[in-house]
């Protein structure tokens, strides 16, 4: 129908909307069903090969390539080619002239959930260079030794604002949760400068250094050390799987149960520390763990050698300023390592000193002093600690515990007794004849079922069946390991430097002696299978080294000799 007036022709026409035919029907399904199953495919395809989606919108959705190596770049495009199609370009219709490659600017429009066609192509042509190009940027990224699982951090970042967070706070007292005085630098009044009160104390063993053996290995020690320390990267690594200071075995931590294989990375600057030594793994394989995961040496940022060497110095008891202008680091991160081999030392002691001592007509001497602060006129003192001291005068096994003394609202005699001896029935076997003082109360001896107890008066302090020798241990040896630092230190930090005390009289006698065993238990504790790494295995020995940790098992196997796979 035709309507005319003078101003312009108008053609109206009429239609119908019909429904959907069943074949229409079924066409439309079945290309929902082809786009669906063809996304599931992709997303799929991503997630296997390392890739995530970044960006899902109504025109295309956007993936990024997340450490794809080179090795597996050009596998990859060509899977990726295969499963994605490029729709054929459209054909134009008679007539239509086609418009220039770069459409005109098109105004802003205020609604923000509207996008022009233009600008939405144009977005997503951007979009897709972006993506190629960080591909392509990551697919030429190498890894290195500051990259791969566990590596040294060497250089990486502002390394003084990431030390403190290794640290843990071992100045917090059960009862005291606020900061005390180990928190911050202190000076000390004979010392030039400032520095930890933890790094002035030094446990020097005494109870055999009558024999003369005291120092008789130290050049031996030297040349061994000397000696390791002129190895070449590769030599080095080597050497420290041989010691098991490294690990020997390492498993993905993906896939259970899946070993990875010791390879040598072809370009060793990569990897300079271990000269090119690296572990990889055919389930994971751009993924690279370095030969330091976890190890004490993990995260360090320092080379394996400087801390080999502190490890020397901490076992000759080098004065701390000489270590840390000999081996160039600062007194905060020679504070930590000594806290963790502390914490070895406090493990090795509960792994291997769970043979109670004395039994059957064998004598053990029991005895406790209790450690505080007076004032200058001498007037009020303080209890900050008492020690329990346990000594077998044959073998000189030693035993020492601080405890924490009762407040003054809450003394009382049997009590105190009851918290001060309480270690002994996991130290000392109940048929050994127990030798003390009136520093201790037999009763409480009796009814922890001690039979067999000799108590002296103090006229008969040198007498054969008195505790003399532990007694002068106690008031001899250990106030002077703490004589200018006992207020500024937590009781967590003095139970670890008796428990270090201990181990140089165990393990330690000679200085060569103490390298080797502290050696062998690091050992043990960096072959130990836990979820947790080894440096936070020891920041939570040091914060409690009260707690039971003899269930620290070694793994099977020992330490194995590597073997190179190039």
């Amino acid at each position: 129908m035709v309507h005319k007036d003078s101003q312009s022709t108008t053609l109206l026409m009429q239609c119908e909307s019909e429904d959907l035919s069943l074949q229409q029907k079924a066409a439309y399904e079945k290309a929902v069903e082809n786009y669906e199953e063809m996304r599931n495919s992709l997303n799929d395809f991503f997630v296997k090969n390392g890739v995530e989606k970044i960006y899902t919108g109504n025109m295309f959705t956007a993936y990024q390539i997340v450490g794809a190596t080179p090795d597996h770049d050009l596998a990859f495009a060509k899977e990726l080619t295969s499963l994605v199609s490029v729709p054929p370009k459209p054909k134009l219709p008679k007539g239509y002239k086609k418009h220039s490659e770069t459409p005109p600017q098109e105004e802003e429009d205020d609604d923000d959930d509207y996008v022009p066609l233009s600008k939405r192509l144009k977005q997503k042509h951007k979009e897709k260079s972006k993506s190629v190009s960080k591909s392509k940027s990551q697919s030429n990224v190498r890894p290195s030794e500051n990259s791969a699982i566990g590596g040294l951090q060497i250089g990486v970042g502002d390394l003084k604002k990431k030390e403190p967070s290794a640290i843990v706070d071992l100045t917090k007292d059960d009862n005291n949760p606020k900061p005390t005085a180990d928190s911050r630098e202190v000076t000390f009044s004979k010392l030039q400068g400032k520095t930890f009160p933890s790094l002035v104390v030094v446990a020097r063993p005494s109870l055999r250094s009558k024999d003369g053996s005291l120092n008789t290995d130290r050049p031996q020690l030297d040349a061994k050390v000397k000696t390791v320390l002129m190895h070449t990267p590769n030599k080095f690594t080597e050497w420290l799987i041989q010691q098991g200071l490294v690990k020997s075995e390492q498993t993905c931590n993906i896939h259970s149960g899946q070993s990875l294989k010791l390879g040598m990375y072809s370009d060793a600057t990569k990897f300079p520390y271990s000269g090119g030594y690296v572990w990889i793994s055919e389930c994971c394989p751009n993924r690279f763990v370095s030969v330091f995961n976890g190890s004490i040496f993990e995260g360090a940022p320092h080379p394996p050698s400087v801390l080999l060497k502190l490890l020397y110095h901490w076992t000759c008891q080098t004065n701390v300023q000489n270590v840390i202008q000999w081996v160039k680091v600062d007194n905060l991160y020679v504070k930590s390592f000594y806290t963790w081999i502390r914490a070895v030392c406090t493990v090795a002691l509960h792994k291997h000193g769970k043979i109670l001592l004395g039994g059957s007509g064998k004598k053990i001497e029991v005895g406790v002093i209790s450690l505080g602060t007076t004032t200058q006129d001498g007037q009020q003192r303080q209890v900050k600690v008492e020690v329990l001291g346990v000594l077998d005068p044959e073998t000189k096994q030693l035993r020492l515990r601080a405890i924490e003394p009762l407040t003054d609202g809450e003394r009382n005699y049997k009590k105190r007794f009851a918290k001060i001896l309480e270690p002994l029935t996991s130290w000392v076997n109940k048929e050994s004849t127990i030798l003390t003082d009136l520093t201790v109360d037999k009763g409480t001896l009796n009814g922890m079922g001690y039979k067999y107890v000799t108590q002296i008066s103090p006229t008969e302090a040198n007498s054969r069946n008195s505790n003399a020798n532990i007694m002068d241990y106690l008031r001899r040896i250990v106030p002077r390991m703490f004589q200018n630092t006992l207020s500024l230190l937590s009781r967590q930090i003095i139970q670890s430097f008796l428990d270090e005390l201990v181990y140089r009289e165990w393990f330690g006698t000679t200085q060569g002696q103490a390298f080797d065993n502290i050696v062998l238990h690091l050992s043990e504790q960096t072959r130990f299978d836990s979820k947790e790494n080894l440096i936070t295995r020891l920041n939570k020995v040091s914060s409690n080294p009260f707690k039971d940790y003899s269930g620290f098992a070694v793994a099977s196997g020992g330490a194995k000799r590597m073997s190179k796979r190039r």
